[in-house]
């Protein structure tokens, strides 16, 4: 059984930079649903669509060089307009311990200038994540290729990469239902962990991963007895040597009996492939209006997953580094 380690107690100082107009749409998104202690700054050539995004802090790259227009598709054109800000950027980044950059492949903003803002990043000292989508396949192939490039780009620069997808939403996301699941009742706890290292968006589980950061988010009736259970489901097929660290939250925005697990795994086995754990009792829609649990995972490994067939149940999730079982930098800090 690995050892389990209680969260630090620490505010990390959390930015995230939403590049080109998918990321000023992610900004968006989190700024109208209220995401708060994340710094928020909009990063686009297109001078116009970077008036539209909301956070308080842009960043228009590349002026002299699109003249705020945009790049047409046209990732050359991202980096060099990257580079060209690339002081601005580093003034945006100072001070953080954590750097999300989040937008969609495919682009030539995302695409170009994302490599370049990760790579700052961690030349800074921040541990950097991007979360990215992958272009519809009805966009072209032109496209597609680009977001393969542009992916091969990003995951030399940063410590962790999600990759989902935008075909894999439509698979996954009826007309009824959101990427939400939910638990209630005696075992809401152990259905959430399962449905969260299950999540339908992902290709990849957590079997034996060697490194896992999760978190159980619940109000006043949430028990230590519940987070065992939670914590069993989710270690029991992990790397028996695995460094596991657990923290707990409790959240005055849930409702009576919602639960929240959020789960990050990293270092998997070469070629690590999987089919769901676990098989839900219930869907998704028949439990609907009960607890929530928002489902997030964070898979490392070298090996590209094959593309998701439409008749499989496969997870997608992609990431660039095998040690992530090191606690980050601000976290060891935060310990000492």
């Amino acid at each position: 059984m690995p050892q389990i380690t209680p969260d630090v107690e620490a505010f990390a100082r959390i930015k995230v930079f939403g590049c080109g107009g998918s990321g000023k749409n992610a900004l968006n998104h989190m700024i109208n649903s209220k995401v708060k202690g994340v710094e928020f700054i909009g990063v686009n050539t297109d001078a116009q669509d970077l008036h539209n995004t909301q956070s308080k802090k842009k960043i228009h790259i590349g002026k002299n060089l699109t003249r705020g227009l945009g790049t047409g598709m046209n990732p050359e054109i991202g980096k060099r307009a990257a580079e060209e800000t690339r002081e601005e950027l580093q003034e945006a980044i100072k001070g953080a311990d954590m750097v999300f950059i989040a937008g969609g492949e495919g682009g030539g903003t995302f695409t170009g200038s994302a490599p370049i803002v990760a790579k700052t990043a961690k030349e800074m000292g921040a541990l950097t994540v991007a979360v990215t989508t992958k272009p519809f396949f009805f966009e072209g192939t032109q496209r597609l290729r680009l977001a393969e490039q542009g992916l091969e780009e990003l995951r030399k620069v940063v410590d962790a990469i999600i990759v989902i997808p935008n075909d894999r939403l439509l698979a996954a996301v009826s007309k009824e239902t959101t990427a939400k699941a939910s638990a209630t009742g005696e075992k809401r706890a152990e259905e959430a962990a399962k449905q969260a290292i299950n999540s339908p968006l992902l290709e990849l589980s957590i079997n034996g991963a060697k490194g896992v950061l999760f978190s159980i988010a619940g109000g006043d009736d949430l028990t230590m007895f519940e987070i065992q259970d939670a914590a069993k489901v989710i270690t029991e097929s992990i790397d028996p040597n695995a460094k596991v660290i657990f923290g707990t939250i409790k959240d005055e925005k849930l409702k009576k009996g919602e639960v929240k697990i959020t789960v990050i795994a990293s270092g998997f086995p070469d070629g690590a492939r999987s089919k769901p754990l676990f098989t839900p009792e219930k869907s998704v829609a028949a439990t609907e209006d009960k607890g929530k649990i928002f489902n997030t995972i964070m898979p490392s490994g070298k090996e590209t997953p094959k593309p998701p067939v439409a008749v499989e149940e496969k997870k997608v999730l992609e990431d660039v580094d095998d040690d992530w079982g090191a606690v980050p930098a601000f976290l060891r800090r935060a310990k000492k």
